[in-house]
């Protein structure tokens, strides 16, 4: 496929003359550079405009002071004469105007063909002169579904472009190294260094083909892993930089991985976490022993290259937040990836003293057979929305109309949730058309913060579900 220069990928390099364009040719060029160009970008490319975004990314955290871990509420956090301060990139605070509007996507999961319709709708009304923002509440990578790297670089084009219009949640599919085994790695190879990926996926097939899967989606689960596991291992043969425990949780990473395979432990998982637990060792003769004439087959640059690129997403996936709360004084919108099921605020969001402890909560879908608990099959914890209104009693204090936005649980629709002070407004959101997710259903949300102020005891008035398909 062609390639482009790179001064005409994004309206912040130099020399687009971007602010002189009339208005029409100046949002059709956002949208070229944005969506247009997503995913066919050289792999220097890309790395530059993702190491632009985590620069946007780290400038908004050196904003911040003091700890979140011992912050109970969020009024704690956004009193300007409070000590707890937001840091780490735990909670993203925005003020907001009685007429601003929120589009939400979340668990776009690799389907870019979806997420970039929210995306576009956002650039055409922003551009038109509306106080408009957008947030991604979190999943980004998939496992099944090749298009992680355009959905990184349209988040990442709209989100340097955008700075304070922009913001976006991790989840639990893209935490702590994990995108390592949920395909990520073979759709960067497979798009800039082929013959590393016929490598690598050879590798992977040897290494399952011992494995009795049960089904095609228990193999390509495995695979994922095993392919992982072995592009990890390349990069550390071939002189990588060592990899640190802030890049990675491995307990957190074992749960995760077992929960991808439905629980059932495997020798492949096993060997993925054992190269884990190399990251930071020095490498020994003994592991070159009997794959020396394989890695001949393999330009070591090209490994290096690829796994620095990998690195580059995982530390963009795990610095965004947690929790983003938009508000002034007549409203508040939270946005995350799950639900409130816990009274701390520290325990929702990413608390940097302890990496293992975001909640992944499941919420208990009204027209499912589901009761309260423990869903063992995926580790979370189900909650009821007696459940979610307690915890927000003591998250969100106060009065003001409230609405929670969350993805996580790949649905769309709207629920008032019981809060003594007034209602509050639970919104699910799924913005995949993938069978897996959202399907049908599949839509984007837009919450109008003028409608909400106007009828505080209907929040439902002020959502909309804007369906992808």
């Amino acid at each position: 496929m062609p390639r482009i220069r790179p001064e005409t990928l994004n309206p912040s390099f130099p020399g687009t003359s971007e602010t002189e364009l009339p208005k029409a040719e100046r949002t059709e060029r956002i949208l070229r550079d944005t969506l247009e160009l997503a995913g066919q970008r050289t792999l220097e490319q890309s790395t530059a405009l993702l190491r632009e975004r985590l620069s946007a990314m780290e400038r908004k955290k050196k904003k911040a002071e003091g700890a979140i871990s011992e912050a109970g509420n969020i009024n704690e956090i956004t009193h300007p004469e409070s000590p707890k301060k937001i840091t780490e990139g735990a909670v993203t605070h925005t003020l907001i105007e009685d007429d601003a509007v929120i589009l939400n996507a979340s668990d776009a999961h690799g389907n870019f063909d979806d997420l970039k319709i929210a995306i576009a709708d956002f650039i055409k009304r922003k551009e038109n002169g509306e106080n408009v923002y957008f947030n991604y509440s979190g999943d980004v990578c998939s496992g099944d579904t090749p298009g992680v790297v355009p959905v990184m670089e349209a988040l990442a084009s709209i989100q340097t472009k955008y700075p304070n219009e922009v913001t976006t949640e991790f989840g639990n599919g893209d935490r702590r190294s994990l995108s390592l085994f949920m395909g990520l790695p073979q759709e960067i190879a497979q798009r800039f260094h082929p013959d590393t990926h016929t490598f690598l996926d050879t590798r992977a097939k040897e290494i399952i083909a011992e494995e009795n899967a049960a089904d095609a989606a228990e193999a390509q689960r495995l695979q994922n892993i095993a392919y992982g596991a072995e592009f990890f291992r390349l990069a550390r043969l071939f002189g990588s930089a060592p990899m640190n425990t802030e890049e990675m949780n491995l307990p957190y990473v074992k749960t995760m991985l077992l929960q991808l395979n439905k629980g059932q432990e495997s020798p492949v998982i096993d060997r993925a976490i054992r190269e884990l637990n190399r990251a930071s060792e020095p490498v020994r003769p003994h592991e070159k022993h009997g794959f020396q004439k394989s890695l001949e087959s393999v330009s070591a640059a090209n490994v290096r290259n690829l796994f620095d690129y990998w690195r580059l997403n995982n530390q963009i996936l795990n610095d965004q937040t947690g929790l983003s709360i938009y508000e002034n004084s007549n409203a508040r919108v939270l946005a995350t990836h799950t639900g409130f099921l816990t009274d701390r605020l520290s325990d929702i969001v990413y608390n940097p003293r302890a990496k293992d402890r975001t909640a992944w909560n499941k919420f208990i879908d009204p027209g499912k057979d589901e009761k309260p608990g423990s869903i063992e099959k995926f580790g979370f914890k189900s909650y009821t929305p007696e459940d979610m209104g307690q915890a927000l009693e003591s998250i969100s204090p106060g009065e003001k109309p409230l609405v929670v936005i969350v993805g996580h649980n790949h649905n769309n629709f709207a629920q008032e949730i019981p809060k003594s002070g007034g209602p509050a407004l639970r919104v699910e959101n799924c913005v995949s058309s993938h069978s897996k997710r959202a399907g049908e259903k599949a839509a984007y949300a837009e919450i109008k913060i003028q409608d909400l102020i106007a009828s505080p005891d209907y929040p439902e008035n002020a959502v909309t579900f804007y369906k992808i398909r």
